[in-house]
């Protein structure tokens, strides 16, 4: 747990040395992740919601539903999906935060 506490915080003050108006809040929470997400959603009041997706091959894309796709029953916020990008198009400090 602490691993990723520090992890976001790190990321949050690379986050907020470029755009020094945002806020930028930390929470950590355990449980389903369709329900964990809406609730914080709502209970924060959100503007919007952004999760990552993961490459996923054919054959996994036409027989599951992904995570993020499974929000959008759930959510009353707007959903934006961040798909991974190619590894050698970032940079070192931009690879080091890649999922």
């Amino acid at each position: 747990m602490a691993k990723c506490q520090d992890y976001l915080t790190e990321f949050k003050q690379i986050l907020q040395t470029a755009h020094p108006d945002l806020e930028i809040n930390i929470r950590i929470e355990h449980g389903d992740f369709q329900e964990t997400v809406a609730r914080v959603a709502e209970e924060e009041k959100v503007d919007l919601v952004v999760v990552g997706a993961r490459e996923r091959d054919f054959l996994s894309r036409l027989l599951t539903t992904s995570l993020a796709e499974s929000l959008t029953s759930s959510l009353n916020r707007p959903l934006l999906v961040v798909h991974p990008q190619q590894q050698a198009k970032l940079t070192t400090e931009e690879n080091k935060y890649a999922f």
